[in-house]
């Protein structure tokens, strides 16, 4: 065999190796991608409108970069705010002057991220999806809102 052939039987060999390499690269890509965890909490990918704001005497030392309005009932609305460590739950009373809570949590869990226990209510900040992984019903929780469940007249265990 003369050496131009030895060269081009050599460079013949490279090529199926390098394409397989190419796709193996681009097949991990599609499964990352297909596997990446979806945002706890869709609402964020909205842009911020002028309901999207806490009251002026709303002060929160923690959780509050970026805020969203969920949901209200005839007792409360309620929010969800976020800062880079953490997602509160932002219940503002309707029933009661300059009255509101928050509780925060630096995690996700198993997507009930905080527990609110106020006179009369028990509410729960959950991740999208989360009522429809679970039996909430059976636990007591009625859905107010994708990301919020609430216990009336229950207090926290």
């Amino acid at each position: 065999m003369g050496t131009s052939q030895l060269l081009g039987a050599r460079q013949r060999r490279k090529r199926p190796a390098a394409a397989w390499a190419a796709l193996a690269a681009a097949a991990g890509l599609l499964l990352g991608g297909c596997s990446a965890t979806p945002p706890p909490f869709g609402i964020f990918d909205t842009e911020a409108g002028e309901q999207d704001v806490l009251p002026r005497w709303v002060r929160l030392e923690v959780g509050g970069e970026e805020v969203r309005y969920l949901t209200s009932n005839e007792t409360a609305r309620y929010y969800v705010s976020r800062s880079s460590t953490d997602h509160c739950l932002v219940v503002v009373f309707e029933d009661r002057d300059e009255s509101w809570s928050a509780a925060c949590n630096g995690g996700l869990g198993s997507g009930l991220v905080v527990e609110s226990t106020a006179p009369g209510s028990h509410t729960a900040l959950v991740v999208d999806g989360y009522a429809e992984r679970n039996n909430i019903a059976e636990e007591g929780w009625q859905q107010l809102h994708e990301n919020v469940l609430v216990k009336a007249g229950k207090s926290a265990p």
